[in-house]
């Protein structure tokens, strides 16, 4: 939890500061930040948003199991490439991921507070969490332990399930 904690805060303090930065660096882009940025948050909570938010947290927490299923630089990066199209690309609702955007929204001049930015927060980082546990790490914990009774028990554990996992 410390980790999950630590790291969601970094991108958070991380990713406001790089914005300001983008934003400094490219006032042009201020009006493709805000119309972006609405979208996140212009729905609201409801049943296609929680979707997305939970859909956002599989898609991320299977990004992170493949990336740590490989020891290869070239795929990291391009795993990371294609979970990164996928949420942003698709409309999905990551807490970390579009928060970057809509700080970058506030740095622009968008009429949308740290307060409003906090209530939208609060839902959607929730639903992420749901969405990587449930979806993505409850299933494989559930086949975890299959094989450790499995083995526990004595049963030989074919080349092809134990390939699997």
């Amino acid at each position: 939890m410390r980790l999950w904690t630590v790291t969601l805060v970094t991108n958070l303090v991380g990713g406001w500061a790089f914005m300001w930065v983008v934003v400094a660096a490219f006032p042009d882009f201020s009006d493709t930040l805000v119309t972006i940025a609405s979208r996140y948050v212009s729905d609201g909570f409801g049943v296609e948003t929680v979707c997305l938010a939970l859909l956002a947290g599989s898609t991320i927490t299977l990004m992170t199991r493949m990336q740590q299923g490989t020891g290869e630089d070239m795929m990291t990066a391009v795993i990371s490439l294609i979970g990164g199209l996928l949420v942003v690309g698709l409309g999905m609702l990551h807490g970390a991921l579009n928060s970057i955007v809509i700080f970058g929204a506030m740095h622009a001049g968008w009429d949308y507070s740290y307060l409003d930015w906090l209530g939208w927060f609060a839902w959607v980082i929730p639903l992420n969490m749901v969405g990587g546990m449930v979806i993505i790490s409850l299933p494989r914990l559930v086949r975890t332990w299959e094989l450790l009774m499995a083995e526990r028990h004595g049963e030989k554990i074919s080349d092809a399930t134990a390939e699997e996992d």
